[in-house]
């Protein structure tokens, strides 16, 4: 694969891009799926960061100290069903574009850079695809996904999964909707590990990590 591969394009695993480009909240369906893509482990606090603050993860919004609000599952279910009015994806507001080839490389860092007109809903998304659900299972066990805002991780409990199908490809996505943007920059991360090396059935990402930093600038 040569490319993301969330939603749509047979190729690599980070789908948040091909999320925007095919629609993804009109084209995802909730499932009861306990788990969050692959052996998620919760990261470490970095340094001082602030902790976040909120009752048991998943069950009510998660509001980051000194940053934005991150929806509960059931928030972000509700978002993915407003039809036109669901909320754009980060890399929809972005105003870099990667190609093919580049997002096709592991041990790199991609960098999007939005500037935000209002502190409404985005999604903030994360998915593997490939040529059936068991490799999708298979591939997952070997990769691990961190997520974090302005060096604080978040538990991926407070992402909603979903499943799909895409022509002749099975996708899993984790996603979840953020508001309530403070003024000034918040800083939104995905690490993608791969622990060793995985094939989604069309091609092989070897041992490495992939980085998706989105500079988030609010009024």
């Amino acid at each position: 694969m040569k490319y993301k591969s969330l939603v749509l394009l047979p190729v690599m695993a980070l789908a948040l891009a091909t999320l925007a480009c095919n629609a993804l909240a009109s084209r995802l369906r909730p499932t009861p799926i306990p788990n969050p893509p692959g052996p998620v482990p919760t990261a470490t606090q970095r340094g001082n960061a602030p902790a976040p603050t909120a009752g048991p993860v998943g069950e009510g919004p998660l509001h980051i100290a000194g940053g934005p609000t991150i929806g509960s599952p059931r928030e972000t279910r509700v978002a993915l069903a407003a039809g036109a009015e669901t909320p754009p994806i980060l890399e929809q507001l972005a105003k870099e574009q990667y190609s093919q080839d580049e997002m096709a490389k592991v041990g790199g860092t991609f960098e999007f850079t939005i500037a935000l007109t209002q502190t409404g809903q985005v999604l903030w998304a994360y998915g593997w695809c490939a040529t059936s659900a068991d490799v999708v299972t298979q591939n997952l066990e070997h990769m691990a996904v961190e997520f974090s805002i302005n060096g604080t991780p978040v538990d991926p409990g407070q992402f909603q999964v979903v499943e799909d199908q895409s022509g002749n490809l099975s996708c899993r996505t984790a996603v979840a909707v953020i508001y309530d943007w403070p003024s000034g920059t918040t800083t939104v991360e995905t690490k993608l590990t791969f622990l060793e090396k995985v094939n989604d059935g069309i091609s092989d990402y070897p041992p490495g990590t992939q980085d998706f930093v989105y500079t988030v600038t609010a009024p």
